[in-house]
């Protein structure tokens, strides 16, 4: 009875290997594997409290932004955007990375201001509405 009940303990840990080895692999998939076709024009549609302009994410650069009292740093590098400085009080737009994908955001709340990407395609290509609304 001992050894069944040793080989099921090893089974159970067996299991929980595989299990968790899953769970990691699901989280990493979409980080290694973009669906993002590059060759789409991916751009940076920034809003401000006073105004709205466009960044491409197609060539390196930076823009430093003021809005409501508040100056962020704007960097755009290797295909992707993110806040580079802030002098908001708690930097959660500096803390939220660099986003590439259509659909990511970057939102500084204090400054007013959001930074969302899209393509000049209106998505990615065969990608179709899951919901209308109107």
């Amino acid at each position: 009875m001992e050894y069944v009940k040793n080989r099921l303990a090893a089974a159970d840990v067996v299991i929980a290997a595989v299990l968790t080895a899953a769970a990691i692999l699901t989280l990493l998939y979409p980080r290694f594997f973009s669906f993002v076709d590059e060759d789409i024009g991916l751009y940076a549609v920034v809003s401000t409290a006073d105004e709205e302009f466009s960044l491409s994410l197609e060539e390196n650069s930076s823009r430093t932004v003021t809005s409501n009292g508040v100056t962020l740093t704007l960097t755009v590098e290797n295909g992707g955007i993110f806040v580079e400085t802030s002098n908001c009080p708690d930097a959660v737009c500096v803390g939220t990375g660099r986003i590439k994908r259509p659909g990511a955001a970057i939102v500084c709340v204090p400054a007013k201001l959001s930074v969302r990407i899209e393509s000049k395609s209106g998505g990615c290509e065969g990608e179709e509405a899951d919901v209308l609304v109107g």
